[in-house]
């Protein structure tokens, strides 16, 4: 309530600011309204307007015509804010699928066979990975409501750990440096991670980083005893949901359905993968299981990372605690269901991404 508060403030200053308009779209609940998305369409319209605003405006129209059931304009706007996005970056996905690739191949059964005792057998790290909005912030919600949980978020530290040990330029030397890399270095990693979550409270520290998948092989050799949790959604609905978001940074993959049903496919064979070279190390839960059975799912969560049950776990709708991914307002309601299966009334739409999934 307050943050709407503030973003209708800054519209004061400027009637037009679109990310104050997409604030509003993404937190009241039934979007914007008629009036507004009239006068906004009209603005993001305007070729005069910066491509990026005109992008943003079009997410926050898009999403309050779908809340009004009005599938026809939403679909156009969010296939506008789409392709107004995609044209402002240079991005091959095949690179993603190609790193992927790369990843599995280094990451074979000897290769955890060789490093059995080169992490730090501390049970202190959670990882949450998956794709974005396949529930993590949700299930993040759900262990900090715990007294003995502190949810950090989405923290990059795996990687700039990697990084900072194994100096590799990016994803591209990713393999070859872990290749390459000595027990020692790789307990040095698993020290830097602890070194950078040793100021926060809590027995466990929940790092919420989707795009952690691509690391659960390394997580599992520098952290033998940490917790794994999987979050998976049905593929649709996934994709559906990540196509209808103006992400802050990075996701570059999801302004285009048809990259975005490649980098699906790479990260689905991925996880496989690692069940392969890995089985039973993570504990895997599905968003469809924790919405319709809330407190079976829940208790699970909970016993995988090793505690005991507490009821606060239920009411995590209630935590206090900032939340700083898309999914902040919804995670501040107690779990709901409308969101299942939304992709339907949006086939037409989706045929580039069916194709590919």
């Amino acid at each position: 309530t307050e943050a709407l508060a503030w973003y209708r403030k800054a519209l004061d200053v400027d009637p037009v600011h679109a990310r104050a308009w997409q604030g509003i779209a993404l937190l009241q609940k039934d979007g914007l309204s008629p009036d507004e998305c009239a006068a906004l369409e009209q603005h993001q319209q305007n070729e005069a307007v910066p491509s990026d605003d005109r992008s943003r405006l079009g997410f926050a129209l898009g999403k309050s015509y779908e809340r009004r059931g009005d599938v026809q304009h939403a679909a156009e706007q969010y296939e506008l804010a789409n392709r107004l996005q995609r044209a402002l970056f240079e991005y091959d996905v095949e690179r993603d699928l190609d790193d992927f690739d790369k990843i599995a191949e280094l990451f074979d059964k000897a290769f955890f066979e060789r490093r059995a005792d080169a992490g730090l057998p501390d049970c202190r790290p959670v990882f949450i990975v998956g794709m974005p909005r396949s529930g993590t912030t949700l299930v993040e919600q759900i262990l900090a409501s715990h007294s003995q949980v502190h949810g950090a978020g989405e923290l990059n530290l795996v990687y700039d750990a990697l990084r900072s040990v194994l100096h590799f330029g990016g994803l591209d030397d990713y393999a070859v440096a872990l290749g390459n890399a000595s027990r020692e270095d790789l307990r040095t990693v698993a020290q830097h991670y602890l070194d950078g979550i040793a100021a926060l409270a809590g027995e466990h520290v929940v790092n919420k980083m989707p795009a952690n998948f691509m690391h659960v092989g390394i997580i599992s050799v520098l952290f033998p005893a940490a917790t794994i949790i999987h979050c998976r959604r049905d593929p649709l609905d996934t994709c559906f949901s990540i196509y209808k978001q103006f992400f802050a940074n990075g996701h570059l993959y999801s302004y285009d359905l048809e990259e975005l049903g490649k980098y699906y496919r790479g990260y689905t064979e991925l996880m496989t993968h690692w069940r392969s070279v890995l089985p039973g190390r993570m504990h895997e839960l599905q968003y469809e299981s924790l919405v319709s059975d809330t407190e079976t799912e829940a208790r699970r969560l909970v016993d995988a990372c090793g505690l005991e049950w507490q009821d606060a776990c239920l009411d995590f709708h209630r935590v206090e605690r900032p939340v700083a991914t898309l999914s902040a307002g919804q995670v501040r309601r107690p779990i709901y269901s409308e969101s299942v299966g939304a992709w339907q009334n949006f086939e037409q739409m989706l045929q580039p991404l069916l194709q590919h999934l």
